[in-house]
Parts: C-alpha cells; sequence; structure tokens
C-alpha cells in the first residue's frame, strides 16, 4: 500500500532540505574564502570591486608560504 504525503510532510521536507542547503553554505563559506585568498594577488583580496575567483591565480603564495622560516608550517 502506497502512502500518500499531505502538504505538512511535503512543506516540513522542503523545509529541512532548504535548512541544510544554507547550513552547508554558511559552515563552507570559511574554507571557500580561505582558498580564494590564497591564490589571490594583494590587489585582489583588498580591491572594493570584490569577484568570485581571482583574476590570476597565484599558486606562488602556497610555495612562499611553506618557504618563511618564521612560519613553522611544517611543524604544525
Amino acid at each position: 500500500m502506497t502512502a500518500v504525503r499531505s502538504t505538512r510532510e511535503r512543506s516540513g521536507s522542503v523545509l529541512r532540505y532548504v535548512l541544510l542547503v544554507v547550513g552547508a553554505i554558511v559552515f563552507l563559506t570559511p574554507f571557500y574564502l580561505l582558498v580564494r585568498n590564497a591564490l589571490s594577488t594583494d590587489a585582489d583580496i583588498t580591491s572594493p570591486h570584490w569577484k568570485f575567483f581571482p583574476s590570476h591565480l597565484q599558486w606562488g603564495n602556497i610555495s612562499q608560504l611553506f618557504d618563511d622560516s618564521a612560519v613553522p608550517m611544517w611543524h604544525s
């Protein structure tokens, strides 16, 4: 026997998924910003015109971080 879901059950399910998606976006935003800023130039980070992706990826920022002796990344 197939049970037909009521409108209230469907709206509760939709509301639950909307809240889950909003929560996921809220918790993943800092990780996105961390990666975005790590691959951006200083001008892209401080620019008043915000971009979703940096104009030029700066992979050298990562190697500079690990090469800097003042930041003990390998010992963290």
